[in-house]
Protein backbone atom coordinates (compact mmCIF):
# COMPACT_ATOMS: atom_id res chain seq x y z
CA UNK A 1 0.00 0.00 0.00
CA UNK A 2 1.36 3.43 -0.69
CA UNK A 3 0.29 6.84 1.32
CA UNK A 4 -2.32 8.38 -0.50
CA UNK A 5 -1.82 11.91 1.70
CA UNK A 6 1.69 12.64 2.44
CA UNK A 7 0.58 15.55 4.40
CA UNK A 8 -0.66 13.08 6.94
CA UNK A 9 2.96 11.41 7.41
CA UNK A 10 4.41 14.77 7.64
CA UNK A 11 2.22 15.78 10.24
CA UNK A 12 2.54 12.88 12.09
CA UNK A 13 6.32 13.21 12.33
CA UNK A 14 6.30 16.50 13.43
CA UNK A 15 3.96 15.65 16.09
CA UNK A 16 6.47 12.90 16.72
CA UNK A 17 9.00 15.27 17.14
CA UNK A 18 7.74 17.86 19.67
CA UNK A 19 7.00 14.69 21.89
CA UNK A 20 10.30 13.64 21.71
CA UNK A 21 11.84 17.56 22.26
CA UNK A 22 9.88 17.46 25.47
CA UNK A 23 10.03 13.41 27.00
CA UNK A 24 14.21 13.42 26.06
CA UNK A 25 14.91 16.00 28.57
CA UNK A 26 12.78 14.74 31.15
CA UNK A 27 14.25 10.93 30.84
CA UNK A 28 17.78 12.05 30.42
CA UNK A 29 17.09 14.20 33.72
CA UNK A 30 15.60 10.66 35.79
CA UNK A 31 18.48 8.51 34.34
CA UNK A 32 20.89 10.95 35.35
CA UNK A 33 19.78 11.43 38.89
CA UNK A 34 18.85 7.52 39.51
CA UNK A 35 22.42 7.15 38.70
CA UNK A 36 23.64 9.40 40.72
CA UNK A 37 22.03 7.51 43.67
CA UNK A 38 25.04 4.79 42.71
CA UNK A 39 27.98 7.19 42.03
CA UNK A 40 28.73 9.91 40.07
CA UNK A 41 30.95 8.14 37.54
CA UNK A 42 28.41 5.88 36.59
CA UNK A 43 26.41 8.95 34.98
CA UNK A 44 28.16 8.72 31.77
CA UNK A 45 27.84 4.86 31.57
CA UNK A 46 24.37 4.97 32.27
CA UNK A 47 23.64 7.68 29.56
CA UNK A 48 25.43 6.52 26.75
CA UNK A 49 24.33 2.94 27.18
CA UNK A 50 20.65 4.77 26.93
CA UNK A 51 21.47 6.39 23.86
CA UNK A 52 22.97 2.85 22.71
CA UNK A 53 19.34 1.49 23.47
CA UNK A 54 17.24 3.97 22.30
CA UNK A 55 18.70 4.26 18.87
CA UNK A 56 18.59 0.36 18.31
CA UNK A 57 15.30 -0.19 20.09
CA UNK A 58 14.47 2.20 16.73
CA UNK A 59 16.05 0.70 14.75
CA UNK A 60 12.84 -1.67 13.61
CA UNK A 61 10.12 0.64 14.59
CA UNK A 62 10.39 2.18 11.28
CA UNK A 63 9.28 -0.98 10.09
CA UNK A 64 6.94 -1.67 12.81
CA UNK A 65 5.36 1.64 12.46
CA UNK A 66 4.97 1.36 8.39
CA UNK A 67 3.42 -2.61 9.06
CA UNK A 68 0.78 -0.91 11.55
CA UNK A 69 0.07 2.12 9.37
CA UNK A 70 -0.37 0.00 6.36
CA UNK A 71 -3.17 -2.08 8.56
CA UNK A 72 -4.53 1.08 9.84
CA UNK A 73 -3.52 4.51 9.70
CA UNK A 74 -4.58 4.53 13.73
CA UNK A 75 -2.95 2.14 14.80
CA UNK A 76 0.99 3.19 15.29
CA UNK A 77 -0.92 6.63 17.37
CA UNK A 78 -2.44 3.70 19.25
CA UNK A 79 0.65 1.71 19.75
CA UNK A 80 2.71 4.65 20.65
CA UNK A 81 -0.06 5.13 23.56
CA UNK A 82 0.03 1.95 24.87
CA UNK A 83 3.61 2.42 24.96
CA UNK A 84 3.60 5.39 26.90
CA UNK A 85 1.12 4.25 29.43
CA UNK A 86 3.20 1.19 29.92
CA UNK A 87 6.11 3.22 30.74
CA UNK A 88 3.99 5.70 32.69
CA UNK A 89 3.16 2.93 35.28
CA UNK A 90 6.24 0.97 35.08
CA UNK A 91 8.40 4.48 36.09
CA UNK A 92 5.60 5.13 39.04
CA UNK A 93 5.59 1.03 40.65
CA UNK A 94 9.62 1.93 40.67
CA UNK A 95 9.54 4.69 42.76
Amino acid sequence: MMATNVFQIFFIWILQAFVWIMWSPIISAYISEKAENFSQKFVPLTLGVWGFLNNVARTPGNVIGGYLYDINPRYPFIFTVILIIISIIILRLKD
